[in-house]
């Protein structure tokens, strides 16, 4: 059962749309800033209810309280779980609990996609096709002669009449659970964030590796952030994410050290040439 969702009062609403043009924003770049599809802030603006986890990191990027901006008393509290909640429990139960406190954000960020051309977004699940990827990359393949001359006798592996057979494809829920680190590679289009983003709800849900929990990152935005703090690390980044889904550093370094993370990084070919070597030496420590 996720959180129970927030709206913002007619009062809020204005205060919140005066700090957006005081900090020259729109609606797609406070979404941007907060690594989520612009559908829920413009819900937010809108009165209409937003993630209880969302709202409040809305109104924290804009500088404003949020009980003020719920209309509610200031006493009210942020429900988030005391730091020594986690201590002494079992692995499993953590990765359950830490798994519920994220399970809006993850939703926020990856329930809808912003289609090509079109003005409107469209949910993951009801567009997303099962995908099958080659292991290999079937151009950078080097043969010998000798190789060629022995395929070539061998019907197993030659088709005489198109070549060499197409790789065996393997689908690629199989090819994340086989593999523990993976690039996908394809063209503009093929649906590699789409592919990452149903990974995110379908482990969300416990329904893939229900033992881990999902963080989804564009690494344009990473790399962004990274630019602004020399100290910025993809740990230093985690941990920001989780604390602001009411989840404690220790329990996060915990989730990191035994393995817990389903880490999906989007977008890398999306970055200035220029920054590559920055955003990946960042990523790595």
């Amino acid at each position: 059962m996720t959180s129970q969702g927030l709206r913002a009062s007619p009062e809020g609403i204005k205060a919140a749309k005066t700090a957006l043009t005081d900090k020259t924003w729109s609606q797609h770049k406070l979404a941007t800033a907060l690594g989520i599809t612009r559908q829920p802030v413009s819900k937010f603006f809108a009165g209409e209810s937003v993630s209880r986890s969302c709202f409040v990191q809305i109104c924290q990027q804009l500088g404003l309280s949020w009980q003020k901006v719920a209309g509610l008393p200031e006493d009210v509290a942020f429900e988030v779980t005391p730091k020594a909640q986690f201590k002494g429990v079992d692995l499993d139960t953590l990765v359950r609990e830490v798994r519920q406190k994220r399970q809006d954000k993850i939703q926020d960020q990856c329930n809808t996609l912003q289609m090509l051309d079109i003005a409107q977004t469209a949910k993951v699940m009801d567009i997303y096709t099962n995908i099958n990827v080659l292991e290999e990359i079937s151009s950078l393949q080097w043969r010998e002669i000798s190789d060629l001359l022995k395929d070539f006798k061998s019907k197993s592996t030659f088709n005489q009449l198109g070549g060499y057979k197409r790789q065996r494809r393997l689908p690629g829920l199989e090819a994340v659970l086989r593999h523990s680190k993976l690039m996908v590679l394809g063209k503009p289009g093929s649906g590699k964030t789409t592919f990452l983003q149903y990974l995110a709800i379908e482990c969300n849900k416990g329904e893939f590796q229900p033992n881990r929990i999902a963080i989804f990152i564009r690494v344009k935005e990473f790399a962004e952030d990274a630019k602004k703090d020399s100290e910025f690390n993809l740990l230093n980044y985690i941990t920001q994410e989780f604390l602001s889904c009411g989840v404690e550093q220790e329990s996060t370094k915990t989730l990191l050290v035994e393995g817990k993370l389903l880490i999906l990084l989007d977008g890398l070919d999306e970055v200035p040439a220029p920054k590559i070597d920055k955003v990946t030496m960042n990523l790595s420590h």
